[in-house]
């Protein structure tokens, strides 16, 4: 009886197989055993159940450890492996390299290192980043930034009163070369009041002049108090008139038909009228003590309307 195959050295594991259960190799009949026997034998050991069939001879296989046909020496371990049979030398069970596929890493059949997929980082494009901005656009809008400020400044300064040479709103150098006036020909004069009124002073200078008036017969006597400014331009002195008009607060203010636009108002004995006539603002001021028990303004009305007539 043989025990080990002379091939490889493996032990066989039945004396009725004619090759070896791990290399395959025709194994010589024991003295005295003819071909016929050993099948018959087989026949008689092996299970009823087979565990596979032969892809080979059609052999039925019952042992399901076995890697070789034990009748025509095919190899018969399928599966992963198919019916390639391995170098007879070699019985190892032939180990298979798989790709592994790992989600977020690029595949490399060529190398043995995968190569990591580089991930998309949202939001930080370096292009987008990094602009190149032309340096003579750049030039062009500071230079327009400048030229805007020196703009704001100088009509900034002629709203305020002020000439763009830095004279103040007093100044007769008018951004609209107005003519000079001559206020004192503006002025009331003591002809232009009733019988029993008195002027107290005059005098003022090229762009302001004042004057005021006393009643001095009665027993109620009444003070005029009047002031007349030029301002550089017309738009300066429309600003001052609607500051002017702001100021007078607590009062009801009424709209007055004089000049360019009028306004004036009454507070117990104090009566108060302006208006603007192109650079130039007017103010009567009327105090009388009857006021409060007869108030009008129709009196620094009538005082007003006369200078506003001797503006030209």
């Amino acid at each position: 009886m043989v025990t080990r195959c002379p091939q490889c050295e493996a032990q066989v594991v039945d004396g009725q197989s004619a090759f070896c259960n791990k290399c395959g190799a025709p194994l010589p009949l024991n003295k005295g055993e003819k071909e016929s026997d050993r099948e018959e034998k087989t026949a008689v050991l092996t299970p009823t159940n087979p565990v596979k069939i032969c892809p080979h001879c059609n052999e039925p296989v019952f042992d399901e450890n076995r890697y070789y046909c034990k009748k025509c020496g095919g190899y018969i371990r399928g599966g992963e492996y198919g019916t390639q049979v391995p170098d007879e030398k070699n019985t190892s069970k032939p180990v298979v390299e798989k790709p592994v596929i790992i989600p977020g890493i690029y595949q490399n059949t060529e190398n043995t290192l995968p190569e990591k997929q580089q991930p998309t980082v949202m939001g930080k494009n370096p292009a987008r980043f990094k602009p190149e901005i032309n340096p003579y656009f750049l030039i062009f809008i500071i230079v327009g930034i400048i030229i805007l400020a020196f703009a704001v400044i100088i009509l900034s300064g002629s709203g305020n009163g002020v000439a763009p040479g830095g004279n103040s709103g007093n100044s007769l150098q008018s951004d609209n070369n107005l003519p000079v006036v001559d206020l004192s020909s503006i002025a009331l004069t003591i002809s232009d009041f009733p019988q029993g009124w008195a002027e107290t002073t005059r005098g003022g200078s090229e762009n302001s002049y004042s004057a005021q008036f006393i009643e001095t017969s009665g027993e109620n006597p009444g003070l005029v108090e009047i002031n007349i400014t030029q301002y550089a331009s017309t738009d300066a002195a429309g600003q001052q008139f609607i500051l002017r008009r702001g100021q007078s607060s607590g009062v009801d203010v009424e709209a007055i038909n004089l000049g360019n636009e009028g306004f004036g108002f009454i507070d117990v004995d104090y009566v108060v009228v302006v208006f603007r006539k192109g650079p130039i603002i007017v103010t009567v001021e009327d105090t009388r003590s009857e006021y409060q028990f007869n108030p009008t303004i129709n009196n620094a009305k009538n005082y007003a309307q006369i200078m506003a007539d001797r503006i030209k």
